[in-house]
């Protein structure tokens, strides 16, 4: 979302939204992603395949795995579609995303940079050896950040951090996490996402 704003700027002054955002990422912990010629995880089929055999043999494995990750706040939880949700969790994604969102993490001088190749591959590309940063303050259309308090993948601090940086943004936290945004059991803070979708103040 802010990459494309900031690469193609729409042209109206229409507001955007953002729910739980993964810009800058410093309350995130993670661990070195290797491809090993892995070009795309968590396919469709590895999804259905796995999660078939992992729910019958370890039910509450099944249940639980996708909460550790990515949701603290129990209390929204909807329990009875676990099953659902482990049939398509995790969304796919490439390996070249997973590194970026590393690299996301690691940066020392909070700012959202481009992909680092390296600093060979930097120069052909960047004509630089270092990835140049991406001009989060030229986004000038309103972003309203909706924010779970509890989210561990999106943390509040994060969010704040953007917030601080956009020049028009509007930011609300919720008594929510990560995954409740969309599979939770009280989906109430969605009457703000109506009233921004139909030009209203929240």
């Amino acid at each position: 979302f802010f990459f494309l704003m900031i690469r193609r700027p729409p042209r109206s002054t229409q507001s955007r939204s953002s729910a739980a955002s993964d810009v800058y990422k410093r309350q995130v912990s993670t661990q070195s992603t290797w491809g090993f010629g892995i070009r795309e995880l968590f396919t469709p089929n590895f999804k259905l395949v796995n999660s078939k055999l992992i729910c019958s043999i370890m039910p509450l494995l099944c249940s639980n795995t996708v909460y550790f990750f990515a949701e603290t706040n129990r209390k929204n939880r909807n329990s009875r579609r676990d099953p659902v949700f482990a049939a398509h969790i995790p969304g796919g994604t490439s390996t070249k995303n997973l590194m970026h969102f590393q690299q996301m993490v690691n940066a020392k001088d909070y700012q959202l940079h481009k992909f680092n190749y390296g600093k060979e591959r930097n120069l052909e590309i960047y004509r630089k050896h270092e990835p140049p940063v991406y001009n989060i303050r030229g986004i000038q259309q309103k972003v309203y950040l909706l924010v779970g308090k509890t989210d561990p993948l999106s943390h509040p601090l994060d969010v704040k951090l953007l917030s601080g940086v956009l020049p028009n943004s509007f930011y609300r936290e919720y008594d929510i996490g990560h995954v409740s945004f969309v599979w939770g059991n009280d989906l109430s803070y969605f009457d703000d996402v109506l009233k921004i979708l139909n030009g209203q103040e929240i």
